[in-house]
């Protein structure tokens, strides 16, 4: 009998390309621990039906794997990152371990009725995985302390020598993202300085309304400068390895992923995840409001020092309950 690892999927029934970069890292990373498991799936996005709730009910472990679901208001029943109803909590009693989980944005003190349904999901005895120090410091004010900082998952693969290999000078080429629900003029200004500072300047659509904010921040003209990329990861991945860019852009995971790929990123920052994981682990990250130190960025010898938390990486991830009924049960 091997153990049966239910993950509670963010890349299911999503609009957002990210919550697919974040999913397929964490599936690469914990290849080894998936490989020798009973996988199954169920959708955090949507509602969870009948066939979800058994999924997770006979689940050993329910895995939340990344994104920003944590929060301190009380949002059973409403539409959230990990949306949940009334009827689906007892089959996660005890039984949801967190891989590299956020919170919301930066909120209040966690209500009550909040804290009593977290520390009534999350397992008592796993260590969980948040991706910054601002969830860390959350859940233990709620008294769940067995949970490490491990940052974000999509940034586990950013090693000392995978950083050597991304270069520090300028690129002739560049890629650039927006945030269609995180509109500012600073977007406008990022946008005249690429088009000024690059040979070739292309678009990428994390999310497919991303291209229509595109079209109110540039006149006709401009926008034909502009080479629109597909909207999709396969067309984003095939780029980023097969041309010398670099990435510029609002989208934390689009530039995440070019950083896996080994390009030069600048991630501009527009909420807490950003910020919160540049101050833990050195991503390179410059706020929206400092959008007028990019072009000196730019043009600066740039050196990737990502600094990840390898000892909390590790702990989490050998972690023997992971394969307990695999180490106990050896046959079928």
């Amino acid at each position: 009998m091997i153990s049966h690892l239910n993950l509670l999927d963010t890349s299911i029934s999503t609009d957002n390309l990210g919550d697919i970069i974040i999913v397929d890292s964490i599936r690469n990373q914990l290849a080894d621990i998936l490989s020798q498991q009973y996988v199954t799936n169920v959708s955090t996005h949507d509602s969870m039906g009948a066939v979800g709730r058994r999924l997770c009910r006979e689940a050993d472990i329910n895995m939340l794997l990344g994104t920003n679901a944590l929060t301190s208001k009380n949002r059973v029943g409403k539409k959230d990152m990990w949306r949940l109803r009334l009827w689906d909590i007892s089959s996660l009693a005890n039984k949801v371990v967190l891989c590299g989980v956020g919170w919301r944005n930066y909120q209040t003190e966690v209500k009550t009725r909040q804290a009593k349904f977290y520390r009534n999901i999350l397992n008592g005895e796993y260590i969980h995985s948040v991706r910054d120090s601002h969830a860390e410091s959350m859940l233990k004010s709620i008294g769940i302390n067995n949970v490490l900082n491990t940052t974000c998952p999509t940034t586990w693969s950013l090693n000392q020598n995978h950083c050597a290999a991304i270069p520090q000078g300028q690129a002739p080429n560049v890629v650039f993202t927006l945030t269609r629900h995180k509109k500012a003029d600073e977007d406008k200004q990022m946008i005249r300085y690429l088009l000024s500072l690059y040979n070739n300047v292309y678009f990428w659509p994390q999310q497919i309304e991303d291209a229509d904010y595109l079209k109110t921040l540039v006149d006709a003209s401009t926008f034909t400068d502009i080479h629109l990329l597909a909207p999709s990861l396969l067309a984003f991945d095939l780029f980023l390895q097969t041309t010398d860019t670099d990435f510029i852009g609002t989208r934390l995971h689009g530039g995440i992923r070019a950083l896996q790929l080994k390009r030069r990123s600048f991630i501009i920052g527009i909420d807490n995840r950003a910020r919160e994981i540049a101050k833990d682990i050195n991503l390179p990250v410059l706020l929206r409001q400092e959008i007028e130190n990019l072009p000196q960025l730019i043009s600066s010898n740039y050196e990737t020092a990502i600094k990840l938390p390898i000892e909390n990486i590790t702990k989490w991830r050998n972690q023997d309950k992971f394969l307990y009924k695999k180490q106990r049960n050896s046959g079928f």
